[in-house]
């Protein structure tokens, strides 16, 4: 299968829940929850709560439950490192989903791939494969990508371009976060977006900023200090 006809394949798209362009009047304080005090100082405001996470990855994983052909097996594959939360939660809803439709259950696996594309505080025009080298069975199955965030469409992209040499069945890409940003001149648009966001540098949830700020438990918005204080050129070789 070529890539233009895996990203062409799914014409129907989810976008998600909208924050709007006016972010700040939909987050929160970060007072109001518990958050490493080693990173608070550098979090303008928390955007997504935990919780509000999960309650629409719920219903999103039922969305693309419901999409799946019955009949033919499922490899969820998980972008790294970003991406293993995010994966971790729709696979648990997609597991509870199947065991709930017993005898219609689907049969499914998971895989792991790792690219690179980020640096400091935007997306890189290059994208490094770092996996993928063994990806045969997922010829004739319905793969599922679990993303955390789509940026400039371009880490995707590269993506379905490694995919398409094992001739999937169908892709669909699930992210959790799907940026707003002029960036993105393709125009990529995931299959299932759990949140459309605006342009600002989003963190925790296993989102990163130069490997930090995984360990926060919320979606929160990275203020012009952390990026200084993390980026790449001030942090230890």
């Amino acid at each position: 299968m070529k890539v233009e006809e895996l990203l062409k394949s799914n014409d129907k798209k989810d976008i998600g829940i909208v924050v709007p362009d006016d972010w700040q009047s939909v987050s929160y304080d970060c007072d109001q929850f518990a958050l490493p005090t080693h990173y608070k100082k550098y979090l303008e405001r928390v955007i997504l709560p935990r919780g509000l996470v999960l309650d629409r990855t719920e219903k999103l994983v039922l969305d693309l439950f419901h999409s799946l052909d019955r009949s033919v097996p499922v490899v969820a594959l998980c972008v790294l490192k970003g991406g293993f939360q995010y994966f971790a939660d729709v696979c648990d809803n997609l597991k509870r989903h199947a065991a709930a439709h017993y005898p219609e259950a689907i049969q499914f696996n998971m895989d792991f791939i790792r690219l690179k594309s980020y640096e400091d505080d935007r997306a890189n025009e290059e994208v490094q494969v770092i996996g993928g080298d063994n990806l045969e069975h997922l010829s004739g199955k319905q793969v599922i990508v679990v993303e955390d965030i789509v940026d400039t469409g371009n880490t995707i992209r590269k993506l379905m371009n490694v995919l398409a040499k094992y001739d999937p069945k169908s892709v669909k890409v699930v992210t959790m976060l799907s940026k707003r940003t002029p960036l993105n001149t393709s125009g990529y648009v995931a299959d299932f977006s759990a949140f459309s966001i605006p342009v600002f540098f989003a963190v925790g949830y296993a989102l990163d900023y130069n490997e930090y700020f995984r360990d926060l438990n919320h979606v929160c918005v990275l203020n012009n200090e952390g990026i200084e204080k993390f980026s790449a050129k001030n942090l230890p070789n």
